[in-house]
């Protein structure tokens, strides 16, 4: 996403869009998002993923049926600490990653409904 003046029908409509990326078949195909990169410095940043909170936590429950699904999440969970949070049903969503050492929500498949947000400066 560029900076930019959207409106808060465009902001929901983008993270409905990604949410449903990262949730399809909750997460178990390697074309799901792993990551989305937004400008640090973006004024409407924060209520981009206010919206990207909601649709994840608003979607259907999936069955979290593929093996090790949970464990992958907690892992999440317990690698990236106060700078990852629960959304129900099994999902987390990483928010705090540092652009010199995002650790392992880059460079790892998480085959489960784990999305990571990367903020960049300009």
């Amino acid at each position: 996403m560029l900076p930019g003046g959207w409106s808060e029908a465009d902001l929901r409509y983008q993270a409905e869009h990604i949410a449903t990326q990262k949730l399809h078949h909750n997460g178990y195909n390697c074309v799901a998002s792993q990551a989305v990169v937004v400008n640090a410095d973006w004024a409407q940043k924060d209520r981009f993923l206010a919206h990207l909170r909601a649709a994840l936590a608003d979607a259907p429950a999936r069955s979290p049926h593929y093996p090790g699904s949970d464990d992958r999440g907690a892992h999440a969970l317990d690698t990236y600490g106060d700078d990852a949070e629960r959304l129900g049903a099994g999902r987390v969503l990483i928010t705090g990653l540092a652009p010199a050492e995002p650790g392992p929500a880059l460079t790892t498949e998480h085959f489960a409904p784990v999305l990571a947000v990367l903020k960049l400066p300009r």
